[in-house]
């Protein structure tokens, strides 16, 4: 899967919950973006039994609830 830059991963998590997430952590939010964008495509991979999310929807809202 195509990777995503930070803007992108902070425009789908939202500037929001970055923040957040980056004050929980003790982290500063480009080191979450970072993050989010190497871990994401891997997350994506290893949830797509047969290389679409959409064969299992239930797989698709899960990976999304974990995300958050």
């Amino acid at each position: 899967n195509a990777g995503i830059s930070a803007d992108q991963g902070r425009e789908v998590v939202g500037k929001d919950k970055v923040a957040a997430m980056a004050s929980e952590l003790n982290s500063d939010e480009d080191s979450i973006l970072n993050g989010l964008k190497e871990a994401l495509p891997q997350l994506i991979d290893n949830s797509s039994k047969s290389g679409s999310l959409l064969d299992n929807p239930g797989d698709l809202l899960n990976l999304a609830k974990s995300l958050f």
